[in-house]
């Protein structure tokens, strides 16, 4: 080990120059070893870069180079008056390194890179949540059922007439109905207080639900009437209603002749 190190030691170390050459045609052999490679493999990696890398490698600049390096070594070593460097053991440490940095920059990419890449493909794409269950389809939509009563004209200090009740049953037991009349006090009496009561009938003319509706006697509207109108909802189900009973009630306060 002592012999090995001694022997080294007093070996001429090399100039500028001699690091320039070795470099050189240590340059020229990458460059054939990976020119003949991609041929023989056949990988288009190499021509598919720009004319200006592509100049820079191939089998005519590597023999360039090699023999550019090889002639500065020749005249170097014939002008220079100190024992030369040995070139073999310099370039042979060149290409190791050389081949070593490309070993590690495969390993790099293939490790590293990839797993980062995956890394972020799984980032950006997080994994798909269980399907939920699907949707309960929407209730069917219940249409209205309409149906229309009339009455008979009702008489008492005046006329109540074109008697007519629309019924709209929604569903579920819910519904509004809809009143309207026309009140004349042709031939009775106006002003004072009165009301008209409609009562909703249901099978074996039961009463199921009554509404009261005051009179307007401002006046005693000739020409066929004053029209008067009531909405409302139902408090029974309106399925059950099978006709309608309307009454008059007793005209109180002061009246006058038509």
């Amino acid at each position: 080990m002592s012999h090995i190190r001694a022997q080294r030691d007093a070996s001429p170390q090399p100039t500028l120059i001699d690091v320039m050459i070795v470099l050189v045609i240590c340059s020229a052999v990458t460059i054939f070893v990976f020119w003949i490679a991609s041929r023989f493999m056949r990988l288009e990696l190499f021509d598919q870069l720009p004319n200006w890398v592509v100049g820079t490698y191939g089998y005519f600049t590597a023999l360039g180079t090699g023999s550019a390096g090889l002639g500065a070594a020749v005249i170097h070593s014939l002008v220079r008056r100190d024992p030369a460097p040995d070139y073999v053991r310099l370039i042979g440490v060149c290409l190791i390194a050389i081949f070593l940095m490309i070993v590690a920059i495969i390993l790099i990419d293939r490790y590293l890179v990839v797993k980062s890449s995956n890394d972020v493909a799984a980032a950006s794409h997080p994994p798909a949540s269980p399907a939920s269950a699907p949707a309960a389809p929407p209730a069917a939509t219940i249409k209205p059922i309409v149906r229309n009563f009339s009455h008979p004209n009702v008489t008492l200090n005046g006329t109540m007439r074109e008697i007519g009740v629309s019924v709209i049953d929604s569903g579920n037991g819910k519904g509004t109905y809809n009143i309207s009349f026309k009140w004349t006090g042709s031939g009775g009496t106006q002003h004072g207080s009165q009301n008209a009561t409609v009562t909703f009938k249901g099978a074996g003319n039961a009463s199921l639900q009554s509404v009261v509706i005051p009179i307007n006697r401002d006046h005693c509207y000739y020409d066929g009437g004053n029209l008067q109108s009531k909405n409302g909802d139902f408090v029974v189900d309106p399925g059950l209603v099978t006709g309608i009973e309307v009454t008059l009630s007793e005209v109180s306060g002061r009246m006058g002749v038509c």
